[in-house]
Order: C-alpha cells, then sequence, then structure tokens
C-alpha cells in the first residue's frame, strides 16, 4: 500500500464520543470516516469500525454484548437520520448522519490512489464477488484482494479469518447483518490481521443491483430508506414502520430514566 502522509487524526476529532443510549457513538461526518479509515490503515494496528442505525440502536438497547462490542470499537458513526434526529431529541449533539454506504464508492476511489486494498466478506453467494467486478470495473486500479459470502457455519469462521489473513487486505468490508457481523468482528479482527475491519451491513446488495447509482438528492434528505422499504416492502416493513416506532419508545424510556436519576 502507499499511503500519503496528513491523514493523522487531530485530537478534537479523535475524542468527540457522545453517548446516546447506552451506546458511544462517534460524532463525526463523512469525510471524517474517510481520514479515520486511511489513519487507521497507516499505522498498521488492528482496528474495529462500527455504525448504528435506528435498528441497531434497538438491538443494543436489549443486547448488552453488542453494547459492549461497540461501546470497545475503535469508532462508532451514525448511519442513518434516525440517530441523529433521535439524538437530538434527547439533548445528545451529533452534527450529521455518515452517509457511508452512498460514499463507498467515491472512497473507493480514493483507496485505488492510496492503493489500499479491500476484501469483501458477506451476503448471499454471489453478492460480494459480483460487488467486487462493479467496483474494480468502474474503478481501474482497485485493488480486492479477494470475496467470500456469508454463509459459513461458527465452525467455519477460523477458516473465513484465515482466509482473509492470507489475502493481506488493507480493510476487510463484513457485512453479516446486525448484530452478528459485529459480534463475529469482535471474535475473529486478530486472527485476520488487517489493519481496518469495517461492518458494512448490506452495502455488497446494495453495489450489485446498482442502489449506488441511486439520485444523490435521496441521499442528501436521509431518505434512502425510503426507496428501500418500496423495493422490499414485505421484508423491511417492520423494521422501519414498527421498528422506528419502537426507536422513538426507546429513547424516551431514555429520558424517563435519566430524569428520574438525575443524570445528564
Amino acid at each position: 500500500m502507499l499511503i500519503h502522509q496528513g491523514f493523522e487524526e487531530d485530537s478534537e476529532t479523535r475524542n468527540k464520543r457522545v453517548d446516546f443510549l447506552g451506546v458511544e457513538v462517534d460524532a463525526i461526518a463523512t469525510e471524517d470516516l474517510y481520514r479515520r479509515l486511511m489513519g487507521y490503515v497507516r499505522d498498521g494496528n488492528h482496528h474495529q469500525v462500527m455504525y448504528v442505525n435506528a435498528h441497531c440502536m434497538r438491538l443494543a438497547w436489549r443486547d448488552s454484548e453488542y453494547r459492549r462490542i461497540l461501546r470497545e470499537a475503535d469508532l462508532v458513526y451514525a448511519d442513518g437520520v434516525g440517530v441523529v434526529w433521535g439524538a437530538r431529541l434527547a439533548g445528545v449533539a451529533l452534527p450529521a448522519r455518515v452517509t457511508a454506504t452512498a460514499s463507498l464508492v467515491d472512497f473507493c476511489r480514493r483507496f485505488a490512489a492510496e492503493r489500499v486494498s479491500l476484501f469483501l466478506l458477506g451476503s448471499e453467494p454471489g453478492v460480494a464477488e459480483a460487488a467486487a467486478q462493479i467496483l474494480t470495473e468502474e474503478i481501474p486500479g482497485l485493488e480486492v484482494k479477494g470475496t467470500h459470502h456469508g454463509f459459513f457455519s461458527p465452525e467455519e469462521g477460523e477458516n473465513v479469518a484465515d482466509l482473509i489473513a492470507r489475502s493481506r487486505a488493507d480493510i476487510v468490508l463484513v457485512g453479516l447483518g446486525v448484530p452478528y457481523q459485529e459480534k463475529w468482528v469482535a471474535a475473529n479482527s486478530p486472527r485476520m490481521d488487517s489493519p481496518v475491519v469495517w461492518c458494512v451491513g448490506g452495502v455488497f446488495a446494495y453495489l450489485s443491483t446498482g442502489g449506488w447509482r441511486r439520485p444523490a438528492l435521496l441521499v442528501d434528505l436521509g431518505l434512502e430508506w425510503v426507496f428501500r422499504l418500496f423495493s422490499d416492502p414485505r421484508n423491511l416493513w417492520r423494521r422501519y414502520l414498527v421498528g422506528n416506532i419502537a426507536f422513538l419508545l426507546n429513547i424516551w424510556e431514555g429520558l424517563s430514566v435519566r430524569d428520574r436519576t438525575g443524570q445528564g
């Protein structure tokens, strides 16, 4: 890899982490995410990068192991306007959502220029491979060291981690679904021996189905979820409609607890 100087984290960016419903979230913007990723690649240590949206927050509310893993991650960013709006309702300052999924193609162009290599892990068989093909066709010079689907047993997990280690990829993108991907990364990150392991959810399906070509206005307004809901209402209606109401109830409950205990 060829990493230019100038990707050092400044202390102001590094220390902006806020507590929202018991989850510590880094108060960063999309460009800050890119700089943090490049800084992690450059220092060569093992780093775990994760995200939260309204669905993640609801899961973390009742899953203490997942909540602990998020707390111990090197970086947790808000990937969804629901988290930003919800945090503001709770009096927590998050400047903006991080549009990581929509920005991934642009990130990959910059990765190619810096000779940062990738490994794609997750989704159904063939999806990560298709996403890699789209990325490498769209971005000459981007190096994808390998791909692997996400349908493997817990017993096979160590072999998958060893495969990734042998690839010597700089950044591993893991899309296994929340919270399994975070738990798998926490258990296997050292074995993969890559500077950055980045949980990315359904990004491979997003890429392979042309989602990255959606109008920028949807991204700017934070309305990609509406597009996804109408694209797959049968599987997503509960998450986006019922789930968002449950998320608001979690915020209300969290505020009630804070008021009773005098915290905040």
